[in-house]
């Protein structure tokens, strides 16, 4: 476990919750990538707990896309495979044509091949193309969208595997989180958090159908709700959660704690952000000029 905070929840709470007058959504419009089933639906769930005027399902499958999206108020589905370019930039242009103006995005899609890194390419790359390609081309597609207009929230549903070592049979799923964690990183560099809030967040251990699959049973581990990373989301959507852009973090911890830490948190540039364990970050801005008092 990753302990930053010292309140671990399991489930949702007030602060979080899409009940609470603070986390409304009302007058926004949010787009979850990967929405048909398990956390992603559980995502869509909440924002329209939290009154979102507007929620676009995202996923490859139709039938269950539709299903998600027939059960909750002002949701639409719109099929796209996010490892496809042409898929992607149809439904940004889409939505362009449809006046739509997007306020959240959610990316949740991922492929999980486990394996050996010793062979199988072909599965390493794919794990890559959705991962990193595909979630990347939706992250520049939502900022090219932004215009002039504040207040955006982008919302990565990661994994702790992305900062997980080892992770024996997991390398091109850890490696392609790790990388796609690290370039939301990046771009909150280039992007003020007053125009959009980027985040990285972990979801807890959900059990869903994907790890069902997998072989897993609700016995297997001590699950979090699925509510959880829902909620979370929506919160993490929120102004109040804009002094953790660019971090990494996990549906797990105390909010009203990290709200509390926000001064620490905001004079660390490197906390909460992908790296190397056990060592301070590095500034590639001033790492060389530090040489010489090292030498001395």
């Amino acid at each position: 476990m990753a302990h930053f905070t010292k309140i671990y929840h399991q489930a949702s709470y007030s602060a979080i919750s899409p009940e609470n007058p603070l986390n409304s959504q009302v007058g926004r419009t949010v787009v979850i990538a990967g929405a048909s089933t398990g956390i992603g639906r559980s995502i869509a769930q909440s924002f329209a707990k939290a009154s979102a005027d507007r929620i676009i399902l995202l996923g490859r499958t139709e039938s269950t896309l539709n299903a998600a999206a027939a059960a909750l108020p002002h949701a639409d589905a719109r099929v796209c495979d996010i490892s496809s370019e042409s898929d992607i930039t149809n439904l940004w242009q889409r939505l362009r044509d449809e006046g739509i103006h997007v306020d959240v995005l959610v990316l949740n899609a991922a492929l999980i091949i486990p394996g050996s890194l010793t062979s199988n390419m072909n599965g390493i790359w794919a794990s890559f193309r959705t991962t990193v390609l595909g979630n990347m081309r939706m992250a520049q597609s939502f900022v090219a969208q932004m215009g002039e207009k504040p207040g955006h929230a982008l919302v990565n549903i990661s994994s702790f595997m992305a900062h997980s070592n080892p992770a024996p049979g997991q390398g091109s799923y850890s490696a392609s989180k790790a990388a796609f964690a690290s370039l939301l990183q990046h771009l909150a560099e280039e992007i003020p958090s007053s125009k959009a809030t980027i985040i990285n967040v972990h979801p807890g251990a959900i059990f869903t159908e994907a790890a069902d699959e997998y072989g897993l049973t609700r016995e297997s581990l001590p699950w979090d709700d699925e509510n959880l990373p829902g909620d979370y989301s929506v919160w993490a959507s929120t102004p109040a959660a804009s002094f953790l852009h660019g971090r990494f973090v996990w549906a797990n911890w105390d909010v009203e704690e990290l709200i509390e830490r926000k001064a620490e948190i905001e004079a660390d540039e490197g906390l909460l952000k992908v790296g190397v364990q056990g060592v301070e970050h590095v500034d590639i801005r001033n790492i060389f000029t530090k040489v010489p008092d090292r030498k001395a």
